[in-house]
């Protein structure tokens, strides 16, 4: 009996790790609904996204608020491993969802550690990590 029990348990927890892929909920762009948005600092300057470790499989913020004509600074933290070769960075909507307004001027990053981009128009925009879009690697720069 014990055996059988233990047998359940273990195909549970397989099951439990397969269904781990994590898909932006419908209606958001990459997760980020009109509420979920951060707004930058006041000041106008270069917002800051961080990605990778010591934060995990993310961006922080996730959901970032900017004017137009504000810069966005991707980065990694380079001593932990971070940068765009373990996690490069795509502009658009993860796993097919809706990508947000057209003309992103997010480009593809696969090398480097620190990506800065100029935002000049209104919309909101969504990138993700090509490699860790199923695990919840996603993002939005809503513009104003």
């Amino acid at each position: 009996m014990a055996s059988r029990l233990a047998f359940l348990f273990s195909l549970a927890l397989i099951a439990g790790c397969a269904a781990s892929a994590m898909s932006p909920a419908p209606g958001t762009v990459n997760g980020c609904a009109n509420g979920d948005f951060g707004a930058a600092a006041a000041d106008g300057g270069t917002a800051r996204v961080q990605y990778g470790d010591p934060i995990g499989l993310a961006y922080s913020p996730k959901c970032l608020s900017i004017a137009a004509g504000q810069s966005v600074t991707f980065f990694g933290d380079t001593t932990q491993g971070s940068d765009f070769t373990v996690h490069p960075l795509r502009p658009g909507g993860a796993d097919g969802t809706d990508p947000g307004a057209s003309g992103n001027p997010i480009t593809a990053q696969v090398g480097g550690s620190t990506y800065t981009v100029v935002f000049p128009r209104a919309g909101t925009y969504g990138y993700f990590c090509q490699e860790h879009q199923s695990m919840g690697m996603y993002g939005a720069v809503q513009v104003k």
